[in-house]
């Protein structure tokens, strides 16, 4: 799990549009961070965690994808793209997130992963046994692909979003892939876990991406449009007129 990207503080929001927003931190349904800065101890927890929490599957699952009688392919991929979201989290924490993570929020984030992770891997080493080698690359090709536009689509369009960013401070960015879907990084959220689910072979682990695509339809996606519709007003307008699809361009 990651926190939503931060967005401009509700000081900043005062100066630029001179109405006054209500504290997002009110509502206790609003999980994003909006605090900017840095907490050195939170970003350490965060890397440490994430990568020490993957070790420890990874140690707790070797009879299923170190070589010998009991390995199992979709464990190795299922791993190594677990091994690729921690990178890319540490990644996003460190160079594209501006929210401040303290430790505990750091420890929560990395825990929820590694509890997702575990479980997913638990469903892969029980169902692939039983799948036949054909299916068993099928399903794995696809999984693959899905995993990498996902990836791809989350921190691809948060790069851009950062690059715009850096040039104009407290803007509106609907440029890019946010030019396909207001809230494409959510997309890609959604497709990235998709394909660590596929890779189980296991119908249970669906399960996984269903929740958060229902989350984000239901919580995360109307919080952060409210606030972004009090933030940027008639901006905000004119881009839902220009950019008519929240999470999925042409579907959703």
């Amino acid at each position: 799990m990651k926190r939503e990207a931060a967005l401009p503080s509700s000081a900043s929001s005062r100066q630029a549009t001179g109405h006054p927003l209500q504290d997002p931190r009110a509502d206790p349904k609003d999980h994003i961070i909006r605090t900017h800065g840095r907490d050195a101890a939170g970003d350490l927890a965060f890397v440490a965690l994430n990568l020490g929490l993957w070790a420890a599957d990874a140690a707790l699952f070797r009879p299923y994808w170190a070589p010998g009688p009991r390995a199992l392919p979709n464990v190795r991929a299922l791993l190594a793209f677990d091994l690729v979201r921690a990178c890319r989290h540490c990644f996003w924490k460190l160079q594209i997130g501006t929210g401040i993570f303290t430790a505990p929020t750091a420890a929560f984030v990395a825990l929820f992963n590694f509890a997702t992770a575990t479980a997913k891997l638990w469903l892969a080493a029980r169902a692939g046994p039983g799948v036949p080698p054909e299916v068993m690359r099928a399903v794995l090709g696809l999984a693959t692909a899905v995993f990498a536009a996902g990836s791809a689509i989350e921190t691809g369009s948060e790069l851009q979003r950062r690059a715009f960013k850096a040039t104009a401070p407290g803007g509106l960015y609907t440029g890019g892939l946010f030019g396909a879907a207001r809230n494409i990084n959510y997309g890609g959220y959604v497709l990235w876990r998709l394909g660590m689910s596929l890779a189980t072979c296991s119908p249970w682990a669906l399960f996984f991406p269903a929740w958060h695509a229902w989350d984000f339809g239901a919580r995360a996606v109307p919080m952060l449009e409210k606030y972004m519709q009090a933030r940027y007003q008639g901006q905000w307008e004119r881009y839902k007129e220009a950019t008519p699809y929240r999470i999925f361009p042409g579907v959703w």
